[in-house]
């Protein structure tokens, strides 16, 4: 049970998400009123690109248990109010990046950007062809078997749009 005063993961609070009752970060629910998602550009081995939609889970307690369903589950999480109605920026830091490997692996790549976006589903496009590009060049650089992203895992972002939460339409603006 987490005290009033502290911060950590309240009780449950919303719908369960696919049969998990998650229960979100204080900092988001109690302690502010608007919350700037700021994430790392990388390469994930279940989503297939991290950058706004994903980095949600560390909202929640135990991201593990949104894995195995992450193409269903994701659009579910981000759609609670709790987050939706919270989150009005999504900044990525993209200047160096894990392109290859998994979340725990060291950068090999600098894309040198800085991303932002209001639409969490517009910007997760854009970084998966971002991410595909770069894979594609250094495939073309290295003599290592680089593929794009399998469709199959992000499949979330067409979820995500069918749910109303963005779209997967975008324009890019270079400051």
């Amino acid at each position: 049970m987490v005290t009033p005063a502290g911060s950590g993961f309240g009780n449950p609070i919303c719908s369960p998400v696919e049969g998990q009752s998650p229960r979100l970060s204080r900092i988001l629910t109690d302690l502010t009123d608007v919350t700037i998602n700021c994430s790392v550009f990388k390469h994930h081995n279940l989503s297939g690109v991290t950058a706004a939609m994903k980095n949600i889970y560390g909202m929640t307690d135990s991201p593990v248990r949104f894995h195995n369903n992450l193409n269903t589950a994701l659009p579910k999480l981000y759609a609670l109010p709790q987050i939706r109605n919270s989150i009005s920026l999504t900044i990525v830091d993209a200047l160096v990046s894990v392109t290859v490997g998994d979340t725990a692996d060291p950068f090999d790549f600098s894309p040198s950007r800085i991303l932002l976006a209001q639409d969490p589903v517009a910007l997760d496009s854009y970084a998966l062809v971002l991410l595909n590009e770069i894979r594609a060049a250094m495939a073309n650089a290295h003599p290592i078997a680089i593929q794009p992203i399998a469709p199959s895992l992000t499949a979330w972002l067409a979820n995500a749009a069918a749910a109303g939460l963005g779209s997967t339409n975008y324009s890019l603006v270079q400051a």
